[in-house]
Protein backbone atom coordinates (compact mmCIF):
# COMPACT_ATOMS: atom_id res chain seq x y z
CA UNK A 1 0.00 0.00 0.00
CA UNK A 2 3.32 2.73 0.69
CA UNK A 3 4.51 1.86 -2.53
CA UNK A 4 0.91 3.08 -4.18
CA UNK A 5 0.65 6.07 -2.10
CA UNK A 6 4.52 7.01 -4.04
CA UNK A 7 3.88 6.46 -6.80
CA UNK A 8 0.34 8.60 -7.05
CA UNK A 9 2.53 11.68 -5.03
CA UNK A 10 3.99 14.25 -7.31
CA UNK A 11 6.79 15.24 -5.12
CA UNK A 12 9.53 12.52 -3.32
CA UNK A 13 8.67 12.44 0.42
CA UNK A 14 11.27 12.67 2.91
CA UNK A 15 10.42 10.97 6.41
CA UNK A 16 11.70 12.55 9.69
CA UNK A 17 9.69 14.66 12.59
CA UNK A 18 10.05 18.56 13.08
CA UNK A 19 8.41 20.54 15.35
CA UNK A 20 5.61 23.20 13.51
CA UNK A 21 3.69 25.98 14.78
CA UNK A 22 -0.16 26.66 12.66
CA UNK A 23 -3.39 28.59 12.72
CA UNK A 24 -6.03 26.13 11.37
CA UNK A 25 -8.84 28.34 9.35
CA UNK A 26 -12.01 27.85 8.42
CA UNK A 27 -15.45 29.63 6.89
CA UNK A 28 -17.46 28.71 9.93
CA UNK A 29 -14.72 28.93 12.93
CA UNK A 30 -12.53 31.31 14.40
CA UNK A 31 -8.86 30.24 13.37
CA UNK A 32 -7.60 27.69 16.24
CA UNK A 33 -3.44 27.99 16.59
CA UNK A 34 -1.51 24.57 17.30
CA UNK A 35 2.01 23.08 17.78
CA UNK A 36 2.35 19.96 16.02
CA UNK A 37 5.06 18.23 14.54
CA UNK A 38 5.77 18.06 10.64
CA UNK A 39 6.72 14.32 9.04
CA UNK A 40 7.38 13.18 5.75
CA UNK A 41 7.45 16.51 4.35
CA UNK A 42 7.90 17.39 0.14
CA UNK A 43 8.18 20.71 -1.66
CA UNK A 44 4.19 19.58 -2.55
CA UNK A 45 3.03 19.17 0.98
CA UNK A 46 3.38 17.31 4.32
CA UNK A 47 1.91 15.36 6.97
CA UNK A 48 1.14 17.15 10.46
CA UNK A 49 1.20 15.04 13.72
CA UNK A 50 -0.83 17.74 16.81
CA UNK A 51 -2.96 17.02 19.35
CA UNK A 52 -6.47 18.66 19.73
CA UNK A 53 -7.77 18.20 23.27
CA UNK A 54 -10.23 20.57 23.34
CA UNK A 55 -12.49 18.77 20.78
CA UNK A 56 -11.61 22.44 19.04
CA UNK A 57 -11.13 20.62 15.36
CA UNK A 58 -14.34 18.00 13.61
CA UNK A 59 -12.51 16.15 11.42
CA UNK A 60 -15.63 15.14 9.29
CA UNK A 61 -15.76 19.34 8.13
CA UNK A 62 -12.31 20.27 8.19
CA UNK A 63 -11.17 18.48 4.45
CA UNK A 64 -10.14 21.60 2.23
CA UNK A 65 -9.87 24.01 4.81
CA UNK A 66 -6.83 26.52 5.07
CA UNK A 67 -3.74 26.52 7.51
CA UNK A 68 -0.37 28.80 8.12
CA UNK A 69 2.20 27.09 8.54
CA UNK A 70 5.21 28.45 10.78
CA UNK A 71 8.04 26.12 10.49
CA UNK A 72 11.64 27.14 12.50
CA UNK A 73 14.85 26.79 11.17
CA UNK A 74 17.95 26.33 13.15
CA UNK A 75 19.92 29.79 12.44
CA UNK A 76 17.71 31.20 10.18
CA UNK A 77 14.10 32.90 9.97
CA UNK A 78 11.20 30.76 10.17
CA UNK A 79 9.21 29.88 7.10
CA UNK A 80 5.74 30.90 6.74
CA UNK A 81 3.88 28.54 4.17
CA UNK A 82 -0.25 28.17 3.30
CA UNK A 83 -1.70 24.88 2.98
CA UNK A 84 -4.91 23.32 2.49
CA UNK A 85 -5.83 20.24 3.92
CA UNK A 86 -6.56 17.09 1.80
CA UNK A 87 -7.32 14.98 4.88
CA UNK A 88 -7.63 14.36 8.29
CA UNK A 89 -8.23 11.92 10.74
CA UNK A 90 -7.74 10.99 14.59
CA UNK A 91 -5.23 8.53 15.78
CA UNK A 92 -7.95 6.20 17.72
CA UNK A 93 -11.21 6.98 18.30
CA UNK A 94 -10.63 8.14 21.82
CA UNK A 95 -7.34 9.72 21.72
CA UNK A 96 -6.78 13.69 21.47
CA UNK A 97 -4.13 12.76 18.46
CA UNK A 98 -4.77 13.70 14.89
CA UNK A 99 -3.02 13.69 11.84
CA UNK A 100 -3.77 15.74 8.45
CA UNK A 101 -2.50 15.46 5.19
CA UNK A 102 -1.37 19.22 3.80
CA UNK A 103 -1.10 20.47 0.06
CA UNK A 104 1.39 23.93 0.32
CA UNK A 105 -0.79 26.49 -1.81
CA UNK A 106 0.37 29.84 -3.10
CA UNK A 107 4.04 29.04 -2.84
CA UNK A 108 6.45 31.25 -4.57
CA UNK A 109 9.68 30.51 -5.69
CA UNK A 110 12.26 31.72 -2.92
CA UNK A 111 9.28 29.54 0.06
CA UNK A 112 10.31 26.68 -2.53
CA UNK A 113 13.72 26.97 -2.00
CA UNK A 114 13.21 27.68 1.68
CA UNK A 115 11.42 24.14 1.64
CA UNK A 116 14.14 22.61 0.10
CA UNK A 117 16.74 23.60 2.89
CA UNK A 118 14.61 22.53 5.50
CA UNK A 119 14.25 19.30 3.57
CA UNK A 120 18.38 18.95 3.88
CA UNK A 121 18.05 19.12 7.06
CA UNK A 122 16.63 15.83 7.24
CA UNK A 123 20.77 14.68 7.25
CA UNK A 124 21.75 17.04 9.80
CA UNK A 125 22.11 16.25 13.86
CA UNK A 126 18.57 15.01 14.88
CA UNK A 127 19.90 15.99 18.47
CA UNK A 128 20.33 19.46 17.47
CA UNK A 129 16.77 19.48 16.60
CA UNK A 130 14.91 17.83 19.43
CA UNK A 131 17.25 20.48 21.47
CA UNK A 132 14.98 23.39 19.16
CA UNK A 133 11.97 20.91 19.77
CA UNK A 134 12.80 21.13 23.54
CA UNK A 135 12.88 25.05 23.66
CA UNK A 136 9.76 25.11 21.03
CA UNK A 137 7.15 23.47 23.59
CA UNK A 138 6.40 25.47 26.26
CA UNK A 139 7.42 24.41 29.62
CA UNK A 140 5.00 23.00 32.04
Amino acid sequence: MTQELTEKRRHSRYEFAYPVKFDLFKKSMASVSFTGVVFNISIGGSCVQFEDRYGRVDVNTMQGSRLKLAVSIPEKEPIYLRAMIHWIRRESKKGFSLLMGIEFVDIEDWQLEQIETFIHLKNKDQKMLWNLWENYVPQK
